[in-house]
């Protein structure tokens, strides 16, 4: 099984500004609340694929790369369009 890694800097900027951490992904993924992994849409990033996943019944799309041995999550946010998606309204 691939390991998961992350930056420790960019994970207490995002329990400060955004709210979430990626202790959640991985609480996340191991309860079965991985909703997609999927191509990254922008162009710039085509080395990058995206996980979405449910934390707090919201959709989060987790920007990730991805070699032999682990994945490294780069960033994390809230994403209303992939709720709307994948949660279809479920949202409480």
């Amino acid at each position: 099984m691939k390991t998961i890694n992350w930056n420790l800097l960019k994970n207490d900027w995002l329990k400060q500004h955004r709210g979430y951490q990626f202790e959640e992904v991985l609480e996340a993924i191991d309860n079965g609340l991985l909703l997609a992994d999927l191509p990254n849409p922008s162009e710039n990033f085509p080395e990058q694929r995206i996980f979405v996943v449910e934390i707090r019944a919201y959709a989060i799309v987790v920007p990730y790369v991805e070699d032999k041995d682990s994945f490294f999550l780069k960033t994390m946010y809230a994403d209303r369009r992939a709720t709307r998606k994948y949660l279809r309204g479920l949202k409480k």
